[in-house]
C-alpha cells in the first residue's frame, strides 16, 4: 500500500510467468475492453486461484481511487472449499475476509462494509439462491423477525403466534434464547436497505399474512404438511427471497469470482427464482464477472448421458460468457453446421 492508492505489483511478483500472463490477459479483457464475464479454464494444478487472486489484486488498484467501496465476492460449491481458498485469495495484508454462508446475513453486516475501503464476501450458491423452497437457518429467521419488529414495531410482532411463526424446526425451550441473542439494534441496520425491505413487504402483503397465520400458530403448532405449514414456509421463503435481492443491491459488488462455476450452473440460465437472484449478483452495474473452471463442459455427450447434454453445457457457457439472453451464439451455430454439411454435400 502506498499513499497514492493500492499496488498490485507484490502480489503479481508472486505469480509464475504463465499465471502472470493469464492475469493481464484477463483484466484487459474486463476492465480496458469492457467485458463483463470472462473464463479462465487452466487445466486441474495450474494455479486458477492464483490467477484469480492476481485479477483481484489489479481489479483493486484500478478502482481504488474510482470507488469508495470495493466490494470482491467469491462464489463456490460449498463452505469447506471457501475455507480452503479464502486467505490465498485475501490480497489485503491487514484485513481479513469477511465471511457469510448466506446472502441475507449481509443485512447485519452492511454497517460494517460501509466503513471499510475493500470488502470479501463469500457465498455458497445452494444456501445464498436457492430461497423460496425453504425457511432457511434459524439465524436468518431470528434475522427476519427482528428487521419486521424494526419496521412494523414491536405489538405487531410480540404476539406468541408471530414469535412460533418464525420457530419452525427449533424446540420451545431454545427460540427465546435464539430471539434474545439474534437481537437486531437498530442503528445496526443500513437505512436504505430497510427502507428497499420496507417497500418489498407491502408488495407481498406481508402484514396480513402475517397476521393471520400468527392466529393458526398461536396455541400450537399445525400438523406437518398441514396448509397452514404450507403457507408460513411459502411466505418465510418470500421473505428470505426480497431480503437477499436487497442484500445484492446494498453490496455493490465489483468483481465476483464464481469458482468451479459448473456445480451450479443452473443459476446462469436466470430462469429460476435462483438463477434470477444469481444474474442480479453477476449483473449489478459495472460489475465484473470472473469465472474458474478445469472442465466447463466436456467436448462430446454418448449415448448413455441421459442426464448430462455437454452440447447444451456449451452453449449456455458461452451464451452466460457473451452475457446474451435470448442466445445469438445457438442459432450461429447451427447456421455453420448446416454450411459445413451443405458444402460436403456439393458435387465438384
Amino acid at each position: 500500500m502506498s499513499d497514492l492508492g493500492y499496488e498490485a505489483e507484490p502480489v503479481l511478483g508472486q505469480l509464475k510467468d504463465f499465471q502472470r500472463a493469464s492475469v493481464e490477459h484477463a483484466f484487459h479483457q474486463l476492465f480496458d475492453l469492457g467485458a463483463d464475464r470472462f473464463l479462465v479454464a487452466d487445466e486441474v494444478g495450474l494455479g486458477k486461484t492464483m490467477v484469480a487472486r492476481g485479477v483481484i489484486a489489479k481489479a483493486i488498484e484500478r478502482l481504488w481511487n474510482d470507488v469508495g467501496r470495493i466490494d470482491v465476492i467469491y462464489i463456490c460449491s460449498n463452505a469447506g472449499i471457501a475455507k480452503q481458498n479464502i486467505r490465498r485469495l485475501n490480497v489485503m495484508p491487514d484485513q481479513d475476509f469477511s465471511f457469510s454462508s448466506r446472502m441475507t446475513m449481509i443485512a447485519r453486516d452492511v454497517k460494517q462494509l460501509e466503513d471499510n475501503k475493500v470488502n470479501f464476501v463469500s457465498f455458497t450458491p445452494g444456501t445464498s439462491f436457492d430461497l423460496k423452497s425453504s425457511t432457511g437457518m434459524s439465524d436468518e429467521r431470528v434475522l427476519l423477525y427482528w428487521l419486521l419488529r424494526h419496521l412494523w414495531g414491536g405489538a405487531a410482532v410480540s404476539a406468541p403466534g408471530v414469535r412460533r411463526l418464525f420457530q419452525c424446526d427449533v424446540g420451545d425451550a431454545n427460540w427465546p434464547t435464539y430471539l434474545q441473542r439474534g437481537e437486531l439494534a437498530w442503528d445496526d441496520v443500513d437505512a436504505g436497505l430497510l427502507a428497499g425491505f420496507a417497500e418489498d413487504l407491502a408488495k407481498l402483503g406481508a402484514r396480513d399474512r402475517v397476521g393471520d397465520l400468527a392466529a393458526e400458530f398461536a396455541h400450537v403448532v399445525p400438523e406437518v404438511d398441514s396448509p397452514p405449514r404450507h403457507l408460513r414456509n411459502e411466505l418465510i421463503g418470500q421473505l428470505r427471497a426480497a431480503l437477499a435481492k436487497r442484500c445484492v443491491q446494498a453490496l455493490e459488488p465489483d468483481l465476483v469470482i464464481l469458482d468451479e462455476f459448473q456445480r451450479f450452473r443452473h443459476l446462469m440460465s436466470g430462469e429460476s427464482a435462483a438463477g434470477q437472484l444469481a444474474h442480479d449478483l453477476f449483473g449489478f452495474a459495472d460489475n465484473k464477472t470472473l469465472l474458474l473452471s478445469a472442465t466447463p463442459y466436456k467436448m462430446f455427450t454418448r449415448g448413455d448421458d441421459a442426464d448430462d447434454n455437454h452440447h447444451r453445457d456449451f452453449i449456455d457457457t458461452v451464451g452466460f460468457l457473451f452475457n446474451e439472453r435470448p442466445n445469438r451464439f445457438e442459432p450461429a451455430m447451427a447456421e455453420f453446421r448446416a454450411g459445413i454439411l451443405d458444402v460436403a454435400n456439393r458435387t465438384p
